[in-house]
């Protein structure tokens, strides 16, 4: 049986985010952000590794469209 243990971790995501008006009904969002997880070391019950901190670690970015009145 290949039961993951729990583990404790921490994410850390400092990002940044800009948003643009293009009408008075409409906005554009962009942004990114870092993930810097700290903790992560998931293990079966014979010491396989499944996951550790950097297969999260790393950039992420997004894209928002907003509507309604602002």
């Amino acid at each position: 049986e290949n039961e993951i243990t729990n583990d404790v971790f921490m994410m850390f995501q400092p990002g940044g985010r800009i948003e643009v008006n293009f009408y008075r009904w409409f906005r554009i969002g962009i942004g990114a952000i870092y993930r810097m997880p700290i903790g992560i070391d998931l293990k079966d019950g014979q010491g396989t590794v499944y996951a550790t901190d950097n297969d999260f670690e790393g950039i992420a970015y997004s894209i928002t469209f907003k509507f309604g009145l602002f």
